[in-house]
């Protein structure tokens, strides 16, 4: 079931100039760190470019609305929940106008107990400060600002990753069943059929300019899981840092400019085509590349862009009990018998997922309470889902607009695993798979979909 909030807050700025102010803070770990983001715990031995908490706030003179981004794999709700709260008594922007998201780097620090990986209690009270942090000096730097909105289309980058294969191919699952669908089946796989869902390849942006004209900061959205290839053990903000660094030379910008990219309804999609074997690259070459290519798309489109000073600003949210799946008595049994005298870390996949069902059945109640938001920015609507979204979620969304400018925006508000379609859970596959990464039942996709459509209802769209 679904408990809706309070009535939301909806502004017009009539002829009130608009303000916009942007900030960083940075969130990068001490070496040592438990990394996110693999089966096993891995531990940083080296920093190959810094973590940021990235906040863009806009104020029209009766609202404020923000937006933070942190080059995080996810943030746990208490995080969320905590900055939220501060943000609202310590900057001015209530708890339900702030959407703080991750971009889902897989080479950041843990901050949650998923897999193996361990939260390190320390680094989340310092990341909840940075938090704050950022948004109260992007408060304190407003001023007056216009803004534009505009799309383009990118499609070499992204690549449904969950496919169908030829009969008798499927190996079983860790728990001793055979999906329907196998999510990446290796380059070049003579077995692959076909994709078993769509991509998303529309990339938006709001770009940001002061009263002279001269770039402030930037927020864009596209829908690409992330794109890995790191030095094992270093930290990286993966192709969402590369990527602002290239829209800070495309908008020719000063050192105080923020280039934000957040990640879209990705949970199915990555930078992998089966079909066609690439060369090996050195560490980080591919992170540039699609990072270029992107943005190389976005400076294409920042060229036709046209800016206003007034906006109307808007806020909306709800929380979902969503139920869980919690494991049957038999599937608990046959998880502690798997894994009956085998010392961690555990490597083997049927090792790994019973230790999960084991940790499901033990500390998950049986719903889970997740934050829907929908904000609104001018003519821009931002439709901010919970967990890691499949992309035909995204594309719903799209659909629901008729058109009129979007940006879902994933991993928003706090981790909530996986959140596959109806269909997705039928087939299976990983990222239907019982673990602390996907544990809503398959009823959880519409319950929140339908809260996202409310929302956006709620303010204009």
């Amino acid at each position: 079931m679904s408990s809706l909030a309070a009535a939301p807050q909806v502004f017009r700025s009539g002829g009130a100039a608009l303000r916009a102010g942007a900030a960083t803070a940075v969130i990068t770990p001490p070496l040592g760190a438990s990394l996110a983001g693999y089966f096993t715990e891995r531990f940083s031995t080296d920093n190959h470019d810094e973590l940021l908490a990235k906040s863009l706030v806009f104020d029209n003179g009766r609202m404020r609305v923000g937006v933070v981004l942190c080059d995080l794999c996810v943030l746990p709700p208490e995080v969320v929940a905590a900055a939220k709260f501060r943000v609202a008594r310590e900057a001015g922007v209530a708890e339900e106008a702030l959407l703080i998201a991750a971009t889902h780097t897989h080479s950041a620090p843990a901050t949650m107990h998923l897999f193996q990986s361990q939260a390190d209690p320390k680094y989340l009270d310092f990341l909840t400060d940075r938090i704050v942090d950022s948004v109260r000096m992007a408060v304190a730097r407003l001023e007056p600002a216009r803004i534009a909105v505009g799309f383009g289309r990118e499609e070499s980058l992204v690549f449904n990753r969950r496919f169908y294969m030829k009969p008798g191919k499927m190996p079983p699952n860790p728990f001793g069943g055979i999906d329907r669908v196998k999510m990446n089946p290796g380059v070049g796989n003579p077995d692959i059929v076909k994709e078993a869902g769509p991509v998303d390849p529309i990339v938006g942006l709001l770009t940001v300019v002061n009263a002279s004209g001269a770039p402030l900061a930037m927020l864009g959205n596209y829908s690409l899981h992330y794109v890995g290839g790191e030095r094992g053990g270093e930290v990286s903000a993966d192709y969402f840092g590369y990527w602002a660094a290239a829209m800070a030379r495309h908008a020719s910008a000063d050192s105080r400019f923020v280039a934000i990219l957040s990640n879209g309804c990705q949970g199915d999609i990555n930078n992998v085509d089966v079909r066609n074997p690439a060369p090996r690259l050195p560490p980080y070459k591919k992170m540039e590349e699609v990072a270029g290519t992107l943005a190389a798309e976005c400076a294409r489109v920042m060229k036709g862009l046209k800016f206003t000073g007034e906006a109307e600003l808007g806020a909306s949210r709800e929380w979902v009990d969503a139920g869980v799946r919690l494991p049957p008595v038999a599937q608990v049994e046959a998880a502690r018998q798997a894994i009956a005298g085998v010392e961690p870390p555990f490597r083997d996949a049927r090792h790994v997922f019973a230790r999960e069902t084991l940790i499901i059945a033990r500390e998950f109640p049986k719903t889970f309470r997740t934050e829907v938001q929908a904000l609104r920015i001018g003519e821009l609507f931002v439709a901010a889902v919970p967990g890691e979204p499949f992309v035909e979620l995204g594309l719903e969304i799209r659909a629901a607009l008729k058109g009129r400018p979007v940006f879902p925006i994933g991993i928003s508000n706090g981790h909530a695993g996986y959140v596959p379609t109806v269909r997705a859970h039928e087939e299976g596959g990983y990222e239907t798979w019982l673990a602390k990464s996907s544990f809503l039942d398959k009823e959880a996709t519409p319950l929140i979909m339908e809260a996202m459509k409310r929302r956006l209802g709620m303010i204009g769209a």
